[in-house]
């Protein structure tokens, strides 16, 4: 079977093994349009930081793995000035550790709301970041009840009910879906058996206006093990709308869905498509596909992989005003420089056609190994997101960097 995206993870950390020699590969225009606003330095301000959300002012919310003052992992701000305050540092007893997605901000309360992927009872939590930033857990997991090790980030309806996923865990130990009402009290929707219905989701839900819920689980289903594009609806009743089957069609979607209006939704797929492409010849780099509401599948998109395209996917898609699509790969780009001959990652745009441009190559001092939810676009179209690696930090191959993309 697949292995978790936990694992995946730390294969992304160890491109910093790359960095003994550096050597950049300097390219103007792009030097022109990315711009590091922080560089984690593996301390009290943490290292490995997830996805960002951006509130209205312009400050950007997220977290880190590790960090903060038990190293267990910390909720920060970095204020449009680029100062960053440490919001809260996890303790990894009750209060949970770890956390490996990012946050939902309610614009309303301005209260933070995560998960962690440990602490609790060891198999994560759910939590609460008030307006003053006092933590309120809601709820901790079980294992195998009601779930274990959260990894994706949670949505919110307008009841205040909070919806997520957990990657192991439930009746069968391969995931759950659940509900978690404005009280703190957790229902789960659905237990994952790694059978038709797939198996380990690690990405955001995404909700439509009937209430019925979307995602992908990252492996499953048997006898293929290359994930699944699912539906739950109202009645708890879950249909498989796509099941990836083959080195072609994409495998092991890592990232959530983006709403597609006419379309039901756009994702990506960590491997398959083009056989080709090197470094990944035997698992492919990955691709960008669109799915319709009858469960027609069709490939937008396949990477080619470095020195000229990016490879593995790992995130949600972001779409701007013209219906443009954003997102990142966790390696490919440059093939040269401390992550050579696989590439540090890029940041990549796709037209409504499947039309791509690598905006960004990542070269290690700006960033390695871009992974896990969407970036963040502004009013102006400036994106924002962070690198698990990379940067000046003391870390291995560095602690990571919130980095800002200028059109």
């Amino acid at each position: 079977m697949k292995p978790t995206f936990s694992f995946i993870r730390s294969i992304c950390a160890s491109l910093c093994l790359f960095q003994a020699v550096v050597h950049i590969l300097v390219v103007p225009v792009e030097a022109q349009q990315l711009a590091v606003l922080y560089e984690f330095t593996g301390g009290l301000d943490g290292s490995l930081p997830n996805g960002l959300v951006r509130d209205a002012a312009g400050n950007l919310y997220g977290t880190t793995f590790f960090g903060g003052s038990s190293n267990q992992g910390t909720v920060f701000k970095l204020s449009r000035s680029g100062t960053l305050k440490i919001l809260y540092s996890f303790k990894g007893g009750r209060d949970g550790a770890n956390p490996q997605a990012g946050l939902l901000l309610d614009l309303t309360s301005h209260a933070l709301y995560g998960t962690t992927y440990r602490g609790g009872n060891n198999v994560g939590t759910v939590f609460k970041l008030d307006k003053t930033r006092k933590e309120i857990l809601l709820h901790r997991f079980q294992g195998q009840s009601d779930g274990a090790a959260p990894h994706a980030s949670l949505i919110k309806d307008d009841a205040g009910n909070l919806y997520g996923t957990t990657e192991g865990g439930g009746t069968n130990f391969d995931g759950v879906i659940f509900k978690l009402d404005a009280a703190g009290n957790e229902t789960v929707l659905y237990n994952f058996t790694a059978g038709s219905d797939g198996a380990g989701p690690v990405a955001r839900l995404l909700r439509d206006r009937q209430g019925n819920l979307y995602g992908t689980t990252a492996t499953g289903i048997y006898p293929f093990y290359g994930g699944s594009v699912f539906k739950l609806d109202t009645s708890g009743k879950l249909s498989v709308l796509y099941d990836f089957t083959s080195f072609d069609d994409g495998e092991y979607p890592q990232g959530g869905l983006l709403a597609g209006g006419a379309t039901l939704a756009y994702g990506t797929t960590n491997e398959g498509g083009n056989p080709s492409c090197f470094p990944y010849n035997l698992v492919g780099c990955g691709l960008v596909y669109r799915m319709e509401a009858n469960g027609t599948r069709t490939t937008l998109y396949s990477f080619a992989g470095p020195p000229s395209d990016g490879a593995l996917p790992s995130g949600e898609l972001i779409r701007d005003s013209s219906g443009n699509m954003y997102g990142t790969t966790q390696s490919g780009g440059s093939d040269e420089g401390p992550c050579a001959p696989v590439g540090c990652g890029t940041i990549f745009k796709l037209d409504r056609i499947g039309n791509e441009t690598v905006l960004h190559s990542f070269n290690g001092s700006d960033g390695l190994g871009p992974y896990g939810e969407a970036l963040v676009i502004d009013p102006e179209g400036n994106l924002y997101g962070t690198t698990s690696a990379g940067g000046t930090g003391n870390c291995n191959g560095g602690c990571g960097v919130i980095f800002k993309w200028t059109p």
